[in-house]
Formats: C-alpha cells, structure tokens, sequence
C-alpha cells in the first residue's frame, strides 16, 4: 500500500513540476499528457531514487529534498519545514485558479525490505522462509486446523446424540448447569 501511495505521490509531484517547467499556457488538456511521456523517465528515475532512499516517518530528509530541488527546478516556489515538520514542504507555482492541492506519504516500513517485488518481504534474506514455514505453517495453521479438526470431531460424535426428541436436549443442557454449579461450589 505504501508503494502505491509513493508512486501516486511522485507522480502527481512530477505533473505539477511537468505543467510549471513548460508553462501552463503551453500546455493545452490534449498535449498534456504527452508532455508527461516525454519526461516519463526522469520521472520514474525519481520515483526509483525515493524508493531507494527507504526512509521511515518524519526522517525522509533525502526524499523531501529530492522533490523540493526538482520543484525549484521546474519553478516552483518550495517553502520547506511546514506545521513544524522538517520534511513537509508546500510548493507553489502561479496564481489564481486553479488551485491543486497533494499530500504525498511515502515513509518506508521498519523491519520490510525495498524490493520492488508485490508482496512483504522481510529485510533479512530467508528470513521469511523461517516466519512462514516455522511460525506461520508449523505454528498458526497446525493450532487453527487442529482446533478446527478437534471441534468437527466433536459435533461428529455430537450427531449421533440427536434424536429430534426435546428429552435428551433438556437433559444435556441440565447436566451441563450441574457440571458449572460444581464447578464453581467446589472451586
């Protein structure tokens, strides 16, 4: 999810600084869009880099400065250090309508690795092979599926004490308030 959000977040960066480096006069609703092909990868450079960078919250000093020298570079007026945070920045470019507005979250994850791969990883190689086989497989999943087989083994043997009468019912449910009043006048 993160991975998303850093994309989203450096591409719609990289749009803004896009339409400020060519000028918005320049760039009409049809060529916009191949105004961004032709700078796609610079774009995907950036975007590489502050993956690489792998900062975790309020410590992503080289991504923020990343994206605040390619906003300056592409005109924006960057004020940086904004709601007392040293890596949030407001960039801004023109004026007047319309006004466009982006929050860009793209902190990496202690204890994950950066490989540009679609699931979790974990930092240490094999690592997961230790978590999912020993942990997951051999712990979590042995305790679900044998209370899962413990319970179905029970309503099997349960079955067999139907008979459709209410008599055997009224009589497991008062041996079942004996059992607790025992329980708890002898306890």
């Amino acid at each position: 999810m993160r991975e998303t959000r850093r994309t989203w977040g450096v591409a719609a960066l990289s749009l803004m600084a896009a339409v400020a480096a060519q000028g918005a006069e320049k760039y009409p609703r049809a060529g916009l869009l191949e105004g961004l092909d032709r700078r796609r990868e610079a774009f995907a450079q950036v975007a590489r880099e502050i993956w690489g960078f792998a900062e975790v919250g309020y410590q992503e000093e080289k991504s923020s400065a990343l994206l605040q020298s390619q906003l300056k570079a592409a005109g924006f007026d960057v004020r940086s250090g904004v709601a007392g945070i040293p890596t949030a920045f407001v960039a801004s470019w023109g004026e007047g309508r319309p006004v466009v507005a982006l929050l860009a979250e793209f902190d990496a994850l202690p204890g994950l690795s950066q490989a540009a791969v679609p699931e979790r990883k974990a930092v240490v190689e094999g690592s997961e092979k230790f978590l999912w086989k020993r942990f997951d497989v051999g712990l979590i999943d042995r305790a679900v599926n044998g209370l899962a087989a413990f319970w179905e083994a029970l309503a099997e043997r349960a079955r067999y004490a139907e008979t459709g009468f209410v008599r055997p019912y009224v009589l497991l449910i008062l041996a079942g308030a004996v059992a607790v009043v025992g329980y708890l006048l002898w306890s």
